[in-house]
């Protein structure tokens, strides 16, 4: 848990250096997303193949977006084959996302989902 909030504050560290405004970080440690506040975007890297209720986490994810707001999954090739990917596609399609893009990201799998 200790490293994983360390990897969070160094995000928050280098946006500041970037000047990027309004970041947030999160750490969800289960399957409830309890945070009150509404994002524009949000991005997940390299994480959603450990999440074990992907159905429930993408409705709650929605929940929190703002409508038309944007939402990065981003998988790593190694962990995450072309069958587990478009499943985790077809789940967020189901619970009222549309597609986006499919960008090219290096050793990634990656799509960009906007809330209806």
């Amino acid at each position: 848990m200790i490293f994983k909030r360390k990897c969070l504050k160094e995000i928050e560290q280098k946006a500041k250096k970037k000047n990027a405004k309004n970041i947030k970080t999160f750490l969800i440690k289960n399957t409830v997303i309890d945070i009150n506040y509404m994002f524009d975007f949000i991005l997940a890297f390299w994480m959603f193949h450990e999440v074990a209720e992907k159905e429930t986490m993408l409705k709650q994810l929605k929940d929190i977006l703002k409508t038309n707001a944007n939402f990065l999954i981003v998988e790593p090739i190694i962990h995450v084959n072309k069958t587990k990917f478009t499943a985790v596609v077809e789940i967020a399609k189901k619970v009222g996302f549309d597609i986006i893009d499919y960008p090219k990201i290096s050793i990634s799998k990656a799509v960009v989902l906007r809330k209806r």
